[in-house]
């Protein structure tokens, strides 16, 4: 009996991942020159986040619009490589009509100056807080 109840007890914290959840945020807007959509996956454990995923893709209908955001990615690339990247994954796609910036950070890995400097926040609240008043639905 008591096996049975060791073997449950463990299939449970199996299960639900000791504690820790997801939320993903995500927004599509359009102009009439260009697409943006954007997508947030946090990883929360007691109302902190612990590791953030964002994919914001740009898709335009203007090409010289697309020639000047080469300046925004340059600009946001050369910002995270100041930063420690063995904390901080991004990555840039470029396609025709195209870009996609993706970024990772393990918010347990870094500095409170770091995580301001990238736009987060590890409190769960204040932070979807401020994905919601930019537009994105938290689910």
């Amino acid at each position: 009996m008591k096996k049975r109840l060791w073997l449950t007890i463990i299939m449970i914290i199996l299960i639900t991942g000791c504690g820790e959840k997801k939320l993903t945020c995500t927004s599509n807007g359009k102009t009439e020159d260009m697409t943006i959509k954007q997508k947030y996956f946090l990883t929360i454990e007691d109302k902190n986040i612990t590791k953030v995923k964002s994919e914001k893709e740009y898709i335009f209908k203007s090409n010289d619009l697309y020639n000047s955001f080469e300046t925004v990615v340059n600009h946001s690339k050369s910002n995270i490589e100041e930063l420690d990247n063995s904390k901080i994954k991004f990555n840039t796609k470029k396609t025709k009509d195209s870009y996609k910036l993706t970024m990772e950070v393990n918010m347990k890995d870094v500095d409170e100056e770091e995580i301001t400097s990238l736009g987060l926040n590890k409190n769960l609240d204040e932070f979807k807080k401020t994905l919601e008043e930019q537009g994105l639905t938290c689910k």
